[in-house]
């Protein structure tokens, strides 16, 4: 189950996708895909080859009675499903797991900031995003983690059930059963490498989300400190600092954002 919603004409698109097992291993591929043209071709192709598939033997164009249509549903769905990967694995879109408080919190602080727009509900606007940001950035990685460890374990499991069969299974060495299981085992280990390498992307954008969210905190917390001085005066002064600073910072962030370009 899947949530989009719309941000500004230069942001990308937002994607949200319900907590499950399956959108956790669906993130885990838009992830690995981004930035990835060939691979991001080469599914979308697949799924168009799937559709146009599963269109042809619905309509009998090309008789394939060995295809039931629990078959022709599974073309349907696949082709279908690596279409949406190979499209929102693109630039203008991002794909986040929800978290619902945070998400909650964002949405009451953007109905505040359009009520009433200054300064004061626009760095509490920010500070909620990072938050939600920074909430689905730690449960991505706690989800990867703990998906990571499952696939090696069963990985390795079926790695011990071709050894099984091959070494201690009684009467003959069942030489196929091995190198199936064997390869199969493979196969979800090198899925937990992914899940792995989800989880130190996921980590990497949490300590990036966590240095903003308390840089806003102090910038909040400077500005309620300013506006307790008991002279105007002194208000004034520190009004103006705390300007100051956020105009230094943004010129320094502009100058770092340009060099990384």
């Amino acid at each position: 189950m899947s949530e989009t919603e719309s941000n500004s004409v230069n942001a990308p698109t937002l994607i949200g996708l319900s907590r499950s097992p399956f959108n956790v291993v669906t993130f885990g591929v838009i992830q690995y895909l981004k930035g990835k043209t060939f691979l991001r071709a080469v599914i979308f192709t697949s799924g168009l080859l799937s559709l146009i598939l599963a269109i042809v033997v619905y309509l009998n164009l090309f008789p394939m009675p060995s295809i039931q249509l629990a078959g022709k549903i599974g073309f349907f769905i696949t082709g279908g499903l690596l279409l949406w990967m190979a499209v929102v694995s693109g630039s203008n879109f991002r794909v986040y797991i929800r978290e619902a408080q945070a998400t909650r919190e964002r949405i009451k602080a953007e109905k505040q900031f359009k009520h009433s727009p200054n300064p004061s509900a626009a760095l509490e606007l920010d500070t909620k995003r990072l938050n939600e940001y920074y909430t689905i950035n730690q449960g991505q990685a706690r989800s990867s983690f703990r998906w990571a460890v499952f696939a090696m374990l069963s990985g390795l499991g079926t790695i011990i059930a071709g050894i099984w069969f091959f070494y201690l299974r009684q009467g003959l060495q069942d030489t196929f059963m091995t190198s199936l299981s064997t390869a199969a085992g493979l196969v979800v280990n090198a899925i937990s490498g992914l899940f792995l390498y989800m989880h130190n992307k996921t980590k990497e954008q949490s300590v990036y989300y966590y240095d903003r969210l308390v840089r806003l905190q102090h910038i909040s917390i400077a500005i309620q400190l300013a506006g307790t001085h008991g002279s105007e005066k002194a208000r004034e002064d520190s009004t103006n600092k705390v300007i100051e600073y956020l105009l230094q910072s943004s010129e320094l962030q502009n100058k770092v954002d340009t060099n990384e370009a």
